[in-house]
């Protein structure tokens, strides 16, 4: 038997994928397989550029139909998923209401597979300390001035995370707080010195009436002497290329999945 783990995100994610890869397979019983769709500017409903590199939306990729083909081959014992960034696709001017629509799609699915799902809130208090003028410096260098003004973003960061409290209790999942201290002057992106703590934080365990952290470090720390430490050696993980991109507005395509081994299976989307 195997676990499975889908991992949704953007730049976050994609900056702390060999920690939550490690600590995910570290903490599961079986040889796990992990579906990830993360990566720098990735929005959950479109296809994102980012410098030279395109992805598809969160909901558009490959990653879902993957899952299933895989499910119908081996029925997983159990199936955690983790969202993450969900607050990116504000930066490109999209509304709360649709943000919202592309992440029931991916709850829905998420749910028909009885998946155990953490959602991470926006760093709200770190987002509202952000001044007006680097704001403004930063959208018209990387945006060209398309994304909102800072009055029109700080309403939607807070109507959006608002939101995201609300739809959690109704799909009965974990949401999880961004701790002010993963943050310094970068107010998005969690500090280097601080990934591996607030990853572990994050995923220490997906639902309070299934285990407590206690339970779940006790376990971790059981499976973690049979993990060989280079599977997680270097930017391995990193560099996994995505199913479906475009460099330079040409299509190229990676078979998945793109890393296998005795404890970890990866799919990168």
């Amino acid at each position: 038997m195997i676990n499975r783990a889908v991992i949704l995100g953007a730049s976050n994610l994609s900056l702390g994928y060999p920690i939550v890869c490690r600590h995910l397979v570290e903490s599961s019983d079986k040889p796990l397989e992990i579906f990830s769709a993360c990566g720098h500017g990735r929005s959950y409903g479109k296809w994102s550029q980012f410098l030279y590199r395109g992805i598809p939306g969160i909901i558009q990729c490959e990653l879902w139909n993957q899952l299933k083909i895989e499910q119908d081959k081996k029925r997983a014992s159990s199936i955690r998923a983790l969202l993450t960034d969900v607050g990116n696709d504000l930066v490109y001017g999209k509304s709360v209401s649709q943000i919202l629509e592309w992440l029931r799609i991916c709850l829905d699915q998420l749910q028909e597979h009885e998946a155990d799902i953490i959602v991470t809130e926006l760093p709200v208090e770190p987002l509202m300390k952000l001044s007006r003028f680097r704001y403004e410096l930063t959208r018209r260098l990387f945006f060209g001035g398309k994304s909102l003004c800072w009055d029109e973003m700080q309403s939607r960061i807070l109507l959006l995370n608002e939101e995201l409290i609300q739809i959690t209790n109704e799909y009965q999942i974990r949401l999880i707080k961004p701790n002010s201290k993963w943050y310094g002057f970068d107010p998005i992106h969690i500090k280097k010195s601080q990934r591996l703590t607030a990853w572990k934080e994050i995923l220490s365990c997906t639902s309070e009436k299934k285990c407590t952290v206690e339970e779940s470090c006790t376990a971790e720390a059981n499976i973690q002497k049979s993990v060989p430490a280079g599977l997680f050696s270097g930017n391995s993980l990193k560099r996994c290329d995505r199913a479906e991109r475009k460099i330079f507005g040409k299509i190229k395509r990676t078979s998945q999945p793109v890393l296998e081994s005795e404890h970890l299976t990866a799919f990168s989307f």
